[in-house]
């Protein structure tokens, strides 16, 4: 596949998310907001569940907190 056979797949996805100020390797955090969600669910303190975030996936606990403020917004 060619990229711009790829970009046309998705062209009007990428377009909207570049619109809403989507970063293109947010798709890595994915899992990791839903284990986030989860936690939260299971009611672990958001702190908690931000430093075993942070461990678990190797980032700061800073990045871990900027990623689910950014994931949270609406589009």
């Amino acid at each position: 596949m060619k990229i711009y056979e790829m970009l046309k797949l998705g062209g009007e996805m990428l377009k909207m998310m570049s619109e809403h100020d989507v970063m293109r390797d947010d798709y890595r955090f994915v899992p990791m907001v839903e284990e986030y969600q989860q936690m939260r669910h299971n009611r672990v303190k958001h702190m908690t569940a931000i430093k075993i975030l942070a461990e678990e996936y190797g980032i700061s606990c800073r990045t871990v907190e900027r990623v689910m403020k950014r994931m949270k917004r609406e589009c």
